[in-house]
C-alpha cells in the first residue's frame, strides 16, 4: 500500500533533505473536533469536560503522523499542500 503526506513545497524539500517526517501533537491540529468521536456519554461529568481532559492527556503523551491513501484529493491539497 502506498501512503501520501500532504505538505507544502518547502516542507517536502525539508523532508527530502533531512530524511525525516514530523509528527504533530493533537493540540497543534486546527480542527477543534479532532478526537471528539470517543464515547464519553456514560460518565458522570459533562461530555465537553471529558473530551477536554482526554485531549489534554492524549496530546501530552502521544504524537500523530497523518497520512492518506488518496494522492489527489482536491479538498485536502489546498489546505495542507499550500495550494
Amino acid at each position: 500500500m502506498i501512503l501520501y503526506k500532504y505538505v507544502s513545497f518547502e516542507a517536502a524539500l525539508a523532508i527530502l533533505k533531512t530524511k525525516s517526517l514530523g509528527f504533530s501533537h493533537l493540540e497543534d491540529f486546527n480542527d477543534p473536533f479532532e478526537c471528539t468521536g470517543f464515547g464519553f456519554y456514560d460518565l458522570d461529568v459533562p461530555t465537553s469536560v471529558a473530551i477536554g481532559a482526554f485531549r489534554n492527556q492524549f496530546s501530552r503523551k502521544y504524537v500523530i503522523l497523518s497520512l492518506t491513501r488518496t494522492a489527489l484529493n482536491p479538498l485536502i491539497w489546498p489546505h495542507y499542500g499550500d495550494s
